[in-house]
């Protein structure tokens, strides 16, 4: 802070390059080594503090948006793991009407669950926990297979419809 205040922005220059350093420290005053260069009107060692300054607020907040982003994208991949189990429940008791409400409602595609994979660098090729609309049961049994055993054309449509769209994205025939 002394430095700065003084004007040495050669050592204000050295301190900011050092990893430790506190840039938004204050003294026993309450001032930073900012003020203290405001105070006594060191325009070199105030731009190089008002950098290093922006610089820092920059960093913390990709940092904080890096953590937000990993934390959606972790979402998505914890969801997709609660409809795949749900989706094996539902199926296995050949609930086609539970099955069709997961169905439409789910809020991703296979195109942005493989993006989150890819995102997270997780395995993606098979990946751990497949989209959810690839769930088959212990007896074989898929979500399609039970709407078409169930002959309801519409519900038959919806699945055949979101497995040729998902097929398509996987060839990169978007």
């Amino acid at each position: 802070m002394k430095a700065a205040g003084a004007g040495h922005h050669q050592v204000v220059s050295i301190l900011l390059a050092q990893p430790s350093v506190v840039l938004f420290s204050q003294d026993k005053s309450g001032r930073s080594a900012l003020d203290w260069a405001r105070i006594g009107d060191k325009r070199k060692s105030i731009l190089l503090l008002e950098k290093a300054m922006e610089k820092d607020i920059t960093s913390q907040r990709a940092a904080e948006f890096g953590k937000i982003k990993h934390q959606e994208l972790m979402r998505t991949i914890e969801r997709n793991q609660r409809y795949y189990e749900l989706l094996i429940k539902f199926t296995t008791e050949n609930n086609l009407v539970e099955v069709m409400k997961l169905v439409d409602n789910v809020p991703f595609d296979r195109k942005e669950y493989l993006e989150t994979l890819v995102a997270l660098e997780l395995p993606h090729d098979p990946p751990e926990t497949p989209y959810f609309i690839d769930v088959e049961t212990d007896q074989g049994a898929t979500p399609l297979m039970l709407a078409c055993a169930q002959a309801e054309v519409i519900n038959v449509e919806k699945v055949r419809t979101n497995e040729r769209t998902n097929e398509r994205l996987e060839d990169g025939k978007n």
